[in-house]
């Protein structure tokens, strides 16, 4: 979220890089679901997207530009889980924390762009998404004094598969957190072991 003041973070994929928290946490753009209409009324009430700008054929939060403003999203509820990860970090930008973490944790549970198990359900939600909106969750968490329970959202974004341990430890965001003895524990858990090939240390 910029994963902090002015920062709003995604969560990218296992060995990628995300970007800042109210710049770059946010989900890799897929095509979205077709969408129910909407009475004409609602419709003139919703203000245009955010341009985003995707590096082509890539999946990681973090290659993402995006340009966010508040008039941006001045519509009543998102309805997908890229619409909710859009407008918690137009208020973290706003630095409106507590707000934020409602609707990152909104997030989780609407229609994403990940896998469509039911032609009469909606897609779930993305690796990428899910990753995002726990990201930004531990950034929220860490700005409203919270480091518990931001350690924990941290602990299921790095068990969805995010690995940039070096934007972690850099992340102003996630500052009370890295303070908290526990960290050092958490991140170790995930971070791969240096040496060897891939990781892995070998007999000669």
């Amino acid at each position: 979220m910029a994963a902090l003041a002015g920062s709003g973070r995604a969560v990218a994929q296992r060995g990628a890089r995300p970007a800042p928290c109210a710049a770059a946490h946010a989900a890799p753009s897929r095509p979205a679901a077709p969408r129910r209409q909407r009475p004409a009324a609602a419709t003139q009430r919703r203000a245009p997207r955010a341009l985003v700008a995707v590096q082509a054929g890539s999946d990681n939060p973090a290659d993402q530009t995006k340009e966010l403003s508040s008039s941006a999203f001045d519509f009543d509820e998102p309805e997908t889980a890229r619409e909710a990860i859009d407008l918690g970090l137009v208020l973290c930008k706003q630095e409106k924390w507590d707000k934020a973490l409602a609707v990152f944790e909104r997030a989780m549970t609407l229609p994403g762009t990940g896998v469509k198990r039911y032609r009469d359900k909606p897609r779930l939600i993305s690796d990428g998404e899910r990753m995002a909106a726990l990201y930004n969750c531990a950034c929220c968490h860490a700005r409203l004094g919270a480091p518990r329970e931001g350690l924990l959202a941290l602990s299921a974004c790095l068990e969805a598969g995010y690995a940039d341990f070096p934007q972690i430890q850099i992340d102003p965001d996630l500052e009370l957190l890295r303070q908290d003895p526990r960290y050092e524990t958490l991140v170790a858990r995930f971070k791969p072991k240096a040496g060897g090939f891939l990781g892995l240390k070998l007999p000669w």
